[in-house]
């Protein structure tokens, strides 16, 4: 990873942080999102003026994960409530339909455009800017007092986007390997099609896919034939396959994260999603052996 884009990205990242604007705690509204990437969009757009929740705790897949009574009373609480869609969260469906009590103001991050099959929207860095837009708007509406301070967060957080979008362009652009193979299930089709590289995964997009030989074998029998100098696997699941695909052909394996949840260690880091992507893009352009001289 080129080291000024990173001291490019972590200076917009402090300059969203600095000034609360004398905004006190007792003043704070909440706001809760159902996945991390949102939630540090919201973080970043507050400055400290809501206190945001994400509801998906550290190692959590939304498919499966369900609401505690804590939760249900958070969102009830809520004055924005942010969810990705009907097809990724199906439980957040019932906060929305009237289960319980609903916030002000909800949001369904895939009316924003129709994004198609694959629910990893989040890693469509060009559609992120839309939602930070659309999430500045929802606050100002909220919060009218704000919509100045929303306005030009959402700016300084569109540039960091832009920047992130800009790194992964700039670094795999001339990679020596184009395909993508991850040990899992398929959560980087967004960014295969936006930098030109394939994917080849164990599983289809649902994390919940059974594994079968046959799948495992076409693999396996890729890996060896493109002499593939790596595979990649989501670091908040187990490496289990990961580890058999390399005891049969002997390629390295590497982490990266579909930047929905972090790992409890990833919280003791101080991690947020921007950074999950740049340590993303670091494995990438090294496992496609990327602007190899």
């Amino acid at each position: 990873m080129k080291k000024n884009h990173f001291i490019i990205a972590v200076l917009i990242f402090l300059s969203i942080s600095l000034a609360r604007d004398g905004w006190s705690g007792e003043n704070r509204f909440q706001v809760v999102s159902t996945i991390l990437p949102w939630g540090d969009f919201l973080n970043k757009l507050c400055d400290g003026r809501c206190a945001v929740k994400v509801l998906l705790p550290p190692g959590a897949t939304p498919h499966t994960w369900s609401p505690r009574p804590e939760d249900i009373k958070d969102v009830s609480n809520a004055r924005i409530f942010v969810y990705t869609s009907r097809h990724l969260e199906p439980w957040a469906v019932d906060f929305v339909d009237g289960f319980i009590k609903g916030p002000k103001k909800v949001l369904e991050i895939d009316e924003i455009q129709n994004t198609g099959t694959d629910p990893h929207i989040w890693l469509d860095f060009k559609f992120d800017q839309k939602v930070v837009e659309k999430m500045a708007t929802l606050l100002s509406q909220v919060d009218p007092s704000g919509k100045q301070i929303y306005e030009k967060k959402a700016m300084l957080l569109k540039a960091s986007l832009e920047e992130l979008d800009s790194s992964y362009r700039k670094q795999l652009r001339d990679c020596r390997y184009k395909t993508i193979v991850v040990a899992g299930h398929n959560a980087f089709s967004r960014i295969g099609n936006a930098y030109g590289l394939k994917v080849l995964s164990v599983m289809g997009i649902s994390p919940d896919a059974h594994i079968t030989p046959r799948d495992l074998s076409r693999v396996i029998a890729f890996v060896k034939k493109e002499k593939v100098p790596a595979i990649f696997f989501d670091h908040a699941v187990t490496d289990r396959i990961a580890k058999v695909i390399s005891t049969e052909t002997g390629v390295e394996i590497k982490a990266i994260s579909p930047g929905v949840s972090l790992r409890r260690e990833d919280l003791n880091r101080g991690i947020d999603f921007f950074r999950l992507m740049f340590e993303n893009l670091n494995a990438l352009s090294s496992g496609l052996l990327c602007n190899q001289e």
